[in-house]
C-alpha cells in the first residue's frame, strides 16, 4: 500500500472528511490533504506525526509506511538511472566505434 493510500484509509477509518481532518491537522485548505492522498505531494514528517494522533495510528505503523514509500521511490529512481545507462537488459548504451581499417601503405618501386 502506498503512503498516500495509507493516509486516506486511516482518515476514513477515523470517520473524518478531508475538511474535518485538515482542520484538526491545523490547516485551512483541504486541497493540501487531497494532494497528499492522491500522491501529488509528499507529506512532511511533522504532518505524519500529527496524523498519528488525529487518525489514532501508531507512530511505528506510520514510520513503516513512510520508510516503505521511501524504499519504493529510491528503487524506482535507481532503476531509471540504470536503464538510462545500460538499457533494460543490462546492455551498455554506450556507442563503440569500430576500428578504422586503412589500406596498407605501398612503397614505391624503384
Amino acid at each position: 500500500m502506498t503512503l498516500s493510500n495509507f493516509i486516506k484509509k486511516h482518515r476514513k477509518d477515523a470517520c473524518l472528511t478531508q475538511k474535518e481532518a485538515v482542520e484538526l491537522l491545523g490547516y485551512k485548505n483541504s486541497q493540501f490533504l487531497s494532494n497528499l492522498e492522491i500522491g501529488h505531494r509528499k507529506p512532511p514528517v511533522e504532518v505524519l506525526k500529527r496524523m498519528c494522533k488525529v487518525y489514532k495510528v501508531s507512530e511505528d505503523e506510520m514510520l513503516e509506511q513512510y520508510v516503505e514509500q521511501a524504499r519504493i521511490e529510491a528503487e524506482k529512481s535507481a532503476r531509471r538511472k540504470w536503464e538510462k545507462h545500460f538499457g533494460r537488459r543490462g546492455e551498455a548504451q554506450v556507442q563503440v566505434q569500430a576500428p578504422v581499417m586503412r589500406a596498407p601503405e605501398v612503397s614505391p618501386s624503384l
